[in-house]
């Protein structure tokens, strides 16, 4: 799925991106919400809401000079992106979004051999200032 803006956070009906390697699985949905299991256990908090999606594990910026506060998916926080896009590829998740002049890539995708999900977060400044900023998961 690919997409030029944020979905829109009134749609029940949304895809889905499952990964797993037998043991260790994760999905997440287009906002960026999603869980993970390892042998049968949650390992991240999940709860449905078709409505709201906001669970899930998430990663967030700060930009510690003007204190803003976004997330690197379109939920949970962070209002509405310059661009959104969302692509559930064979094995990974990759989602692209502009804050600003501030790009994030993230990218999530379950080892093969390992129990262990790795996420990666790419940032791209397209400003003219520096930017010191702050990221959490």
């Amino acid at each position: 799925m690919s997409s030029s803006h944020a979905p829109s956070r009134a749609s029940i009906a949304h895809p889905v991106q499952w990964l797993s390697n037998g043991s260790y699985s994760t999905f997440l949905d287009a906002y960026g919400s999603g869980g993970s299991h390892w042998r049968g256990q949650a390992v991240a908090r999940w709860h449905e809401n078709p409505l709201g999606h906001a669970w899930g594990s998430y990663v967030f910026l700060r930009d510690e000079h003007s204190g803003e506060t976004w997330s690197a998916t379109s939920l949970p926080c962070g209002g509405e992106a310059n661009e959104f896009a969302v692509d559930f590829g064979e094995g990974s998740v990759h989602v692209v979004r502009r804050h600003g002049t501030l790009e994030s890539v993230l990218d999530v995708a379950v080892d093969g051999d390992r129990d262990v999900e790795l996420r990666r977060v790419t940032l791209t400044n397209h400003g003219d200032r520096p930017r010191t900023l702050a990221l959490t998961s």
